[in-house]
């Protein structure tokens, strides 16, 4: 059986190339697709399958072909630290929407989500309630979702990103365990390296300026000088970025222009320098057969790696998932809350709102109006859960309620904290 799937916001086919890695030929990618041109040159130059050039509002689901695994790495710019965090009013952020229209409608095995860490707490954890709520509640899936740090899966580089593995019928999911990380930053440098690269030292001292000015304010902001035998800052498309992310180079390793811009002398003396977009391409773990195109500019390609993913941790994911997928339907759906039993999709829903977005407070007391409130941002029927008060009192979910308040049990107090809930 080969297992069908298709690649959304492909980008560079960061996350296809991390699951094909742990699907073998078990698995065929049937349709792509990416909006930027550039990326797509990219894509195809290294799966010689160029993605659709179509807008994701556009795509028409009923003419895609049935599949069994969605991948996204939907835009992060709407909800990322580094952007203007605008969300669902960032029409980037809007798409999301269309892909949710998707699943629904082909309603495959396995969703996978890639974003960065900071959707899950966006608008006070309203926003990615929402997305919960969609996945769980409306399209009817169980939602698995954690925040990974690519150092600890044996990539030079501190990222930290958010990925949300959802299943249509398995039901017992764990994401991988860190892994002895043996891979440093001197393993992805190449051994010699065009003077183009040196910072001149005009720029450098601009730099430099540029930190003292902020370490005066109280800011950590400014370049940063990686030392080799370390491991990279987060790799991002432009700005400070690259500069976050800067070695120093033997003098011996460097090939010198020996006129123009580049010249030794117009370069600075400690012999500071960017990495190279190739350098940055292997600290995402990408292998080296993987090769950008002739005709991309370095400031695209630059801006390519910084919107791709660690592969190493798709790739330990995807082990996870592909372990699993032929027993989906065999396996029995064990959640902590479910230690609570015979809760209806509504109560089980509501509940998880609750804790989650931590609007229990620490005494376990929520006011009527509050749960009401709650019940309407997510257009939940609060009546309908008031039915259910009894069976919650039986299941010491709920301790008692009076007129104004509900007093939830310690038992369910112990599942508050957001991390702790999944």
């Amino acid at each position: 059986m080969v297992i069908k799937a298709i690649d959304l916001f492909a980008g560079i086919g960061g996350i296809r190339l991390g699951i094909e890695q742990s699907f073998g030929e078990d698995i065929k990618i049937i349709y792509a697709s990416e909006k930027s041109e550039y990326s797509r040159r990219t894509y195809y130059h290294n799966f010689n399958h160029e993605p659709e050039n179509t807008d994701i509002l556009e795509i028409n689901a009923k003419e895609i072909p049935n599949f069994d695994i969605l991948l996204a790495g939907f835009p992060c710019q709407a909800f990322s630290i580094a952007g203007k965090r605008k969300g669902f009013m960032d029409e980037r952020g809007r798409l999301v929407f269309k892909v949710f229209d998707i699943i629904n409608i082909k309603k495959p095995e396995v969703v996978f989500f890639e974003n960065v860490k900071f959707l899950k707490n966006h608008n006070k954890k309203r926003t990615f309630l929402w997305i919960l709520n969609q996945l769980e509640y409306f399209l009817g899936y169980y939602v698995f979702f954690k925040v990974l740090n690519s150092a600890n899966y044996n990539v030079p580089q501190k990222r930290e990103r958010l990925y949300i593995v959802c299943f249509k019928n398995y039901k017992d999911f764990t994401f991988p365990k860190p892994v002895r990380r043996e891979i440093q930053l001197k393993n992805c440098l190449t051994k010699q390296i065009s003077s183009k690269y040196i910072l001149s030292q005009k720029y450098l001292d601009g730099l430099k300026k540029h930190k003292k000015r902020h370490q005066e304010k109280g800011n950590g902001f400014g370049f940063q000088v990686i030392p080799k035998n370390g491991i990279a800052n987060t790799i991002v498309c432009g700005g400070m970025g690259r500069e976050r992310n800067l070695i120093k180079e033997n003098k011996d390793n460097i090939e010198w222009d020996k006129i123009g811009v580049y010249k030794q002398s117009v370069r600075n003396s400690e012999l500071i320098r960017r990495l190279t977009p190739k350098e940055f391409l292997k600290v995402q773990g990408f292998p080296s057969t993987f090769k950008f195109p002739e005709n991309i500019s370095e400031t695209e390609q630059y801006k390519q790696v910084g919107n791709t993913v660690s592969v190493p941790v798709i790739n330990h994911i995807g082990n996870e998932i592909y372990k699993n997928f032929f027993t989906m339907k065999k396996k029995i759906y064990i959640r902590k809350i479910k230690e609570f039993k015979d809760l209806s999709i509504l109560e089980y829903q509501i509940l998880k709102i609750l804790l989650i977005g931590n609007f229990i407070s620490k005494t376990g007391i929520i006011s009527i109006q509050s749960l009401k409130n709650t019940c309407k941002d997510f257009k939940l029927h609060y009546l309908e859960f008031k039915k259910s008060f009894r069976k919650l009192i039986k299941f010491e979910i709920i301790e008692k309620i009076t007129p104004k308040r509900i007093y939830f049990s310690k038992n369910v107090l112990k599942y508050r904290h957001f991390e702790d809930y999944y």
